[in-house]
Order: C-alpha cells, then structure tokens, then sequence
C-alpha cells in the first residue's frame, strides 16, 4: 500500500519535482506525505 502511495505521488510531482530536488529527497517527501 506504501509502494502504491509511491507511486501515485511520483506520478502527480515528477513533472516538477524531480526537477527542483534531488531523487533522495523526494523519496523522502513522499513518505513524508505517508
């Protein structure tokens, strides 16, 4: 269910996100928002 979470974030922020911050970090944002 967490991995699920993961993804559906990943898919909403990755078309900003991961250009704005690290993968590191926005591992830890998403399981942040969990």
């Amino acid at each position: 269910m967490a991995f699920r979470l993961y993804e559906s974030s990943y898919g909403k922020l990755k078309g900003f996100s991961l250009k704005n911050i690290s993968h590191t970090e926005y591992i830890c944002t998403a399981f942040h928002l969990y």
